[in-house]
């Protein structure tokens, strides 16, 4: 696992939101699009690993390769989910067509 902390222990504010940017972590709910319209491009979003799991879970439901992605994500590989996803990409039935 490559994750990394950052404890601030200084007297200063750590967060200028003037000058810094703000990383948002959600699936988009009205309080976190709020944030992100309110600070406009100091600002990024992105969904967060929780909401990843489940989306791909909700996706997933049933598919053999499941599993697979699954263990990436818990290993933290993110390279290996990419892969996995691509994999099964081309063979997931969606509403009116047979592939996408």
């Amino acid at each position: 696992m490559n994750k990394r902390h950052y404890v601030h222990r200084g007297t200063e504010p750590f967060y200028d939101p003037m000058t810094h940017l703000y990383d948002y972590q959600g699936e988009g709910a009205p309080a976190i699009t709020e944030c992100r319209e309110y600070f406009e491009k100091r600002t990024f979003f992105q969904l967060d690993r929780f909401h990843a799991a489940w989306e791909i879970k909700e996706i997933l439901k049933g598919n053999p390769r499941y599993k697979a992605v699954r263990k990436k994500l818990v290993q933290y590989d993110e390279g290996g989910v990419i892969t996995e996803l691509t994999s099964v990409a081309g063979r997931l039935e969606t509403k009116g067509k047979k592939n996408i």
